[in-house]
């Protein structure tokens, strides 16, 4: 009868421990799972700060672009103005030897 008593005990607490097996690894299963998840967000956020980054430095060097084109731009104006008062120049040069021609004739 003792026998059969502890053999009983043990059953029991063979099945109670088994039972606590499986709900921890029921739980180590969703730390698992919830771990990852934190890691694909974590990664998520990764590739958007990354692509954040692409798309500042992206404005950024077409900022640049734009201000060196505004440069160019400025530069051309003033080599037309620079042109147009040197051409005005030749033109009122010719027109006095044009003058100064006909005064001869």
């Amino acid at each position: 009868d003792v026998t059969e008593e502890k053999a009983e005990l043990l059953k029991e607490e063979l099945r109670l421990q088994d039972s606590y097996l499986n709900q921890l690894s029921s739980a180590a299963d969703a730390q698992e799972r919830l771990l990852q998840k934190i890691q694909q967000r974590l990664e998520k956020s990764q590739d958007t700060e990354d692509l954040e980054k692409q798309i500042t430095q992206s404005i950024t060097d077409r900022g640049i672009g734009l201000d060196k084109i505004s440069k160019l731009g400025k530069e051309y104006n003033l080599n037309l103005k620079s042109n147009s008062e040197l051409a005005q120049m030749e033109l009122s040069t010719l027109q006095d030897q044009e003058a100064s021609i006909e005064d001869r004739l």
